[in-house]
């Protein structure tokens, strides 16, 4: 039974990944399970099944928090809070992520003395790139702060960059990261679905990198969020008054926040509203860039 679960999480996956061109690229399920046991992660299930997950990467001095993804059928129901909640949960007290030895220094005069020895270490910030509403809500409740624009050397210090806020290291550090995902995607690829339609040689070669163009042309959509280290003794917040806030807060990132309960209540139909944590509509087929995937031969 635990043999079959842990393959259905590799299925479920590889399959979020596929779907998901906000998200980095798929790999095979057993590949998939192989790689959740070498990265820290958050993993939410309900009856035993895989609903929502993210994982956390150690950057050049800082932690990224990346692949959020939740279930098509759970969302709208909190779970990408609860996602970031727990990522906040184990970022403030697991010394491991942000590069500490398990076996912590000892001192011998403190122990000498039976006095009770705190262990403490770094905590570097943790950031986020995202480009929904849900998820701009998730981790503004955290504590997460949207950076504003500043200038860099790198930008001749000409105009302000969105991600002017982050150190030169760490700024370089993600870019390689990127660069290198995508060389290695143009090079070779993705796997299309079973589904996709087959089609000329030039369409199908574009189709493979499709993840690539849809990253370049939302590249200035994505806004960077950061949690200090200041706040790891300030968990998210939960009172309802608090909750309230959140909309003018969203509002003033510049981004569009859409209240369904008050348009429900003017008679609007949101049954086909797609924000990125709610349930889309079954029967909608959202067009893939380039070639629509979801039509079957």
């Amino acid at each position: 039974m635990i043999v079959e679960m842990v393959k259905t999480d590799g299925e479920w996956l590889s399959k979020q990944f596929e779907k998901n061109l906000d998200l980095r690229s798929p790999k095979k399920p057993h590949q998939e399970l192989l790689l959740l046991n070498k990265i820290p992660n958050i993993l939410i299930r309900e009856n035993g099944n895989l609903i929502g997950f993210c994982s956390l990467r150690r950057r050049f001095g800082c932690i990224e928090l990346c692949s959020l993804v939740v279930d098509e059928d759970h969302r709208g129901k909190g779970i990408s809070h609860k996602l970031v909640f727990s990522a906040w949960d184990r970022w403030r007290q697991d010394p491991i992520i942000h590069g500490k030895s398990v076996i912590p220094s000892v001192n011998l005069a403190a122990a000498i003395r039976d006095d009770e020895i705190e262990e403490e270490f770094d905590v570097l910030p943790m950031i986020a790139f995202t480009r929904n509403v849900a998820a701009a809500a998730a981790f503004n409740r955290a504590g997460f702060k949207i950076m504003s624009p500043k200038r860099r050397w790198w930008t001749l210090g000409l105009i302000r960059h969105k991600y002017g806020a982050l150190s030169t290291k760490t700024m370089f550090s993600i870019l390689l990261n990127r660069l290198f995902k995508t060389f290695f995607i143009v090079l070779i690829g993705e796997k299309l679905p079973k589904n996709a339609k087959k089609v000329n040689f030039v369409k199908t070669w574009f189709q493979k990198r499709r993840r690539v163009f849809h990253y370049l042309s939302n590249l200035n959509q994505y806004e960077l969020f950061v949690l200090d280290p200041k706040k790891v003794d300030c968990p998210p917040i939960k009172t309802e008054e608090e909750k309230q806030n959140i909309n003018s807060k969203i509002q003033s990132f510049g981004m569009n926040f859409i209240d369904g309960e008050k348009l429900i209540k003017k008679g609007a139909d949101i049954s086909e509203t797609k924000n990125w944590d709610d349930g889309a509509s079954k029967n909608s087929n959202e067009k893939l860039p380039l070639i629509n995937l979801s039509e079957e031969e």
